[in-house]
């Protein structure tokens, strides 16, 4: 049987890490992993996986999602060597604590948040999606912060239309990147970046992703939960080796075809409301 080609993205550190080391512990035998990370020097990760299981087959390749030109030869890399994609997970993402501190953004800090967390996440996904099979997994690391209890009345009122596109969701990135640039231009969204990007991500799972993906395949908004990495802190309540196997579980043993949970915002496995 042949095996099925999952990708997770950012699994160098913090949950992509302790999920690439899950996955290839308990779940090798089905798969062949490409693990990505921004550094062209894979020794290390490749070691410490190998160390955890040296039967489980896997490689490591270069990707910034940021660069257009690093998307595009890792999709024509994985294209030529494998022409399908089983499980596509998007872990990569950013939270500047010290900058995004609910005071007006400036322009730098909302232009770096909301293209890694959003519009470049969007472009990947887009960009692999023809190389997704007919029964599909695509996965985005979103958060119980993106959800409309904190965002402004009016950024609510936009986010809950049934029939906003892509280039609705990225004109309004586009438009709080450069009103965060002039101080008397109204955000309408949320101070927070890392609220309003996975806000948008959030209404792009639910009323983009939801139409185009076929029939038999899933699209899945994750929730990990406030969990102690650098991006969460010392002080979350939640530790990587309890958050991870809930990620592991939806590349492992989620049923391929369409899911309950597809299009839904999930945490533990479980619905939660967006």
């Amino acid at each position: 049987m042949a095996k099925r080609i999952a990708i997770l993205t950012g699994a160098n550190r913090g949950l992509g890490r302790t999920t690439a080391e899950i996955l290839v512990s308990k779940y090798a035998n089905n798969f062949q992993y490409i693990f990505t990370e921004r550094s062209k020097n894979h020794d290390e990760l490749t070691q410490a996986l190998k160390s955890i299981n040296p039967n489980a087959q896997f490689e490591v390749k270069d990707l910034d999602i940021s660069s257009q030109e690093s998307r595009a030869q890792f999709k024509q890399w994985i294209s030529q060597k494998y022409h399908k994609i089983d499980v596509l997970f998007n872990n990569a993402g950013v939270y500047d604590k010290d900058k995004d501190t609910g005071a007006r953004p400036n322009k730098e800090t909302a232009e770096f948040t909301l293209n890694i967390n959003f519009i470049n996440t969007v472009e990947f996904t887009e960009e692999l999606y023809p190389l997704v099979t007919e029964d599909g997994k695509i996965v985005v690391i979103s958060s119980q912060l993106g959800k409309l209890d904190h965002q402004p009345e009016a950024a609510k009122q936009l986010l809950v239309n049934e029939n906003l596109t892509k280039d609705k969701l990225f004109e309004l990135a586009h438009n709080y990147i450069n009103n965060a640039g002039t101080p008397d231009k109204d955000l309408i969204f949320s101070n927070y970046v890392y609220f309003t990007s996975k806000a948008l991500l959030n209404a792009y799972t639910r009323y983009v992703a939801t139409k185009y993906i076929k029939p038999n395949q899933s699209f899945f908004a994750v929730h990990p939960g406030w969990v102690q990495t650098d991006m969460g802190g010392k002080q979350a309540p939640l530790t990587k080796d309890y958050a991870c196997p809930y990620l592991a579980n939806i590349i492992a043993e989620f049923p391929f075809g369409r899911h309950p949970l597809s299009g839904l915002l999930q945490f533990e496995n479980k619905q939660l409301g967006y």
